[in-house]
């Protein structure tokens, strides 16, 4: 069944004026450089109050670079086992509340992201848990350069700070090739030679298809004499359930609906979906709030993680920011990139594109600390 996402109405926006943007000023940052990339910025981290007190700049690079030289901290080590992950996020999930950040640095923030930043941000403070960053650069085609730290940027601009050193994707494709090896080691994993479009004249043959979605109905689950394009892992049969914690029970036969799932393309790259299961367990994440356009990947993601016997997050899929059209704000389309000028300003249009009464608030700090108190009221979140 095919799922509809609800929309806000637009956050009233500025144009670009720092150069800080999506693919709306493309002219200033492009995949061969930026020509407005801002100066190194700060990167607070709770755990070293030397960076929060003292105000040392430390840029992307400085982070991956001190990631790879600590062998302590098993958050900067992305070369960890496969086993030490599960080890790691039994040990974190059972401790204490942690959430995350994960956007894509292929353009800076738009108001649609900071309405997911914010409901992600809003629902750790109120636990009185974490709210860690991970940079999702494996889609490497899309990535454009400085992108990681417009975004960062920004985040800081609008108070938002995260508690421990930021991840990137790109950083851990030992760990995705360790999990894609096991996977294939248990026959959960075959190759596929379906294009586009026999996958789509197939499910129609069928009468599978709705809404312009086309289920893979297994063709190649038995093997494939031609060239394999793509790597896909089978999703096991029956109707799989889980509660959300915004739109209340979800439900989907993923293998009925969605077939056997893609996690290797057929450009080399590991698929979003892997990826994103495989990072939330190795930081420990205990709750995904997300926008409601990835709801339809909660099910085949759940399914991921119990072949790993990881344990399965909370979820919470808030509303989408729609433009004029009634499209989702997305880089896509040209959305326009935060206004962090007026950063009192955005953050309201956010806070009320979530569904709550705007408030006074004199600066970015009180903003937050009302903020987080209402969020706890609303959601009934105990301190």
């Amino acid at each position: 069944m095919m799922r509809t996402s609800s929309c806000t109405k637009p956050i009233a926006i500025t144009s670009c004026d720092t150069a800080s943007t999506d693919t709306a000023c493309t002219d200033t940052l492009s995949s061969t450089g930026s020509t407005c990339t801002p100066p190194d910025i700060f990167l607070t981290n709770s755990t070293n109050k030397l960076n929060r007190s003292t105000g040392s700049l430390r840029t992307p690079t400085d982070i991956r670079q001190t990631q790879r030289v600590n062998s302590q901290s098993p958050l900067g080590d992305c070369e960890t086992s496969l086993s030490a992950v599960q080890d790691s996020a039994n040990l974190k999930q059972s401790t204490q509340y942690i959430g995350r950040f994960a956007p894509s640095p292929s353009g800076s923030l738009h108001n649609g992201s900071l309405v997911a930043a914010m409901a992600s941000y809003l629902d750790a403070r109120a636990h009185r848990g974490r709210w860690l960053l991970r940079i999702e650069d494996i889609d490497t085609p899309r990535v454009i350069l400085g992108a990681d730290t417009l975004i960062m940027q920004q985040l800081q601009q609008l108070g938002m700070h995260w508690d421990e050193e930021p991840i990137w994707q790109s950083q851990c494709l030992s760990r995705y090739e360790q999990a894609f090896n096991e996977l294939q080691a248990r026959g959960l994993i075959y190759g596929c030679s379906c294009t586009r479009k026999e996958i789509a004249d197939s499910a129609i043959a069928l009468g599978l298809h709705e809404q312009g979605q086309y289920p893979y109905t297994g063709t190649c689950r038995q093997g494939t004499n031609k060239p394999v394009r793509a790597w896909r892992l089978r999703m096991p049969e029956g109707i799989l359930s889980f509660e959300d914690r915004w739109l209340g029970l979800q439900q989907q036969d993923t293998q009925a609906e969605v077939g056997d799932i893609i996690i290797k393309r057929a450009d080399g790259l590991f698929a979003y979906q892997l990826v994103v299961v495989l990072d939330d367990a190795f930081q420990g994440i205990t709750d995904i709030v997300r926008g409601q356009d990835l709801m339809d990947s909660t099910e085949r993601q759940i399914c991921i993680a119990n072949y790993f016997d990881f344990k399965i997050p909370r979820y919470m899929h808030v509303p989408l920011v729609c433009d004029e059209q009634g499209r989702k704000l997305s880089k896509q389309n040209h959305a326009h990139p935060i206004d962090t000028k007026h950063a009192l300003s955005s953050l309201t249009g956010a806070w009320q594109a979530l569904g709550f009464a705007p408030f006074v608030a004199t600066s970015v700090e009180s903003f937050w600390t009302q903020a987080t108190a209402l969020w706890a009221q609303r959601f009934k979140i105990k301190a």
